[in-house]
């Protein structure tokens, strides 16, 4: 399991939904049950800080949920190679987004390792 945002789309292998609506041209699966409400959304966006907003983001979504039972489930439908999606591209320092909470509730809960996608580096043509 990874995390990354929509714009990766075409590199992902297995992608998936975190988000309360999508890109209108994702065609993939969903898991609308991680997506931030709209008003948490709407607070971000107005300013709301990353650690007021992760505290109602955990309050109102992720304490619903058990981490193994979640993760296993994910797992068990998608694969292990499952990439979480959201929107946020998080080249800036100070942003920040669900997807990235979602992989540290993992991590602190079941002592896994939930990394941000990258792209794999280009191989070497050169011969000897």
């Amino acid at each position: 399991m990874k995390t990354s945002y929509f714009s990766n789309i075409k590199n992902l292998e297995v992608p998936l939904s975190i988000s309360q609506g999508p890109p209108k041209w994702y065609e993939g699966p969903e898991f609308k049950p991680l997506a931030p409400p709209w008003e948490l959304v709407r607070k971000a966006h107005a300013g709301l800080s990353e650690a007021d907003y992760e505290a109602e983001y955990r309050r109102l979504v992720l304490d619903h949920f058990d981490p193994r039972e979640l993760y296993d489930a994910i797992i068990e439908e998608h694969g292990p190679n499952v990439v979480l999606l959201c929107f946020e591209k998080l080249a800036t320092p100070g942003e920040y987004c669900h997807r990235r909470m979602v992989a540290k509730w993992f991590e602190e809960n079941l002592k896994v390792e939930v990394p941000e996608w990258t792209k794999p580096a280009a191989k070497s043509t050169l011969t000897f």
